[in-house]
């Protein structure tokens, strides 16, 4: 089954202080776009059930707490992709502590995660799992 068009990398990294902004001065919305933009960009991920990015993104606006499960399932995700790109990355935990407590925080980190994978060649990328 396919959840539509997944972003290029070029298309989901951003500069942290223009993400940010966004998360600041658009009362919300940024983050509600950037949910649905991250989840299909993690769908490239191999071996790993898809998630449909627009039913991702109502769960989160309308489903009591759900965004703190989005949190937690996506910081997994980042970081299987953080390691077929070689990079360290366990901040799971960390995330799922700033999704209860200060929500803001956790787009952010993820992000700069994001902006760290796609910055590393594409020549230390390997299959998961090998």
């Amino acid at each position: 089954m396919s959840y539509g068009r997944i972003p290029s990398k070029e298309e989901i990294y951003m500069p942290l202080t223009n993400h940010a902004l966004l998360l600041i001065f658009t009362l919300g919305i940024w983050r509600l776009v950037w949910i649905h933009r991250m989840t299909a960009f993690l769908n490239r991920i191999p071996d790993v059930p898809r998630r449909d990015p627009t039913s991702q993104l109502l769960a989160c606006m309308f489903v009591p707490f759900y965004y703190i499960y989005w949190v937690y399932k996506t910081s997994l995700l980042v970081g299987t992709y953080a390691s077929m790109k070689r990079v360290w990355c366990d901040f799971k935990g960390l995330n799922l502590l700033f999704a209860i407590f200060i929500p803001f925080f956790p787009p952010i980190l993820i992000q700069e995660k994001i902006n760290t994978c796609i910055a590393v060649p594409s020549n230390t990328y390997r299959a998961y799992g090998r």
